[in-house]
């Protein structure tokens, strides 16, 4: 009798893993990584919808005067746009709104 045994998969492997799982995510899904899994998130409503587009509007807004008088202060980002992150227990966030000062990447989700 044989037993096979398998190596539990290294923390970086799991995360690498789980952000495949992410940009496998069908299109206008949305899907963050919790805790080392991919959780798919359940669609908001017409009131936290018309909040989250106020704010990426005036994120916007305040893009478009600041490039103006500086190149690269920052970038406004209005939902379903995925950023990798290393924080407890998360290794993605998608917020309805975002400012992101940090260099941009090729890629929407390559920081």
């Amino acid at each position: 009798m044989s037993l096979t045994t398998t190596c539990p998969a290294s923390e970086a492997e799991r995360r690498q893993e789980a952000i495949e799982e992410l940009y496998r995510v069908p299109e206008n899904g949305k899907a963050e990584i919790i805790h080392g899994r991919v959780v798919y998130m359940s669609p908001t409503g017409a009131k936290p919808g018309r909040v989250a587009f106020k704010i990426a509007s005036s994120l916007s807004q305040y893009e478009e005067r600041r490039s103006q008088i500086e190149e690269g202060v920052g970038y406004a980002f209005g939902d379903n746009v995925g950023f990798l992150v290393d924080l407890p227990g998360r290794g993605s966030f998608s917020p309805d709104a975002a400012w992101y000062t940090g260099p941009q990447g090729e890629d929407e989700m390559d920081f």
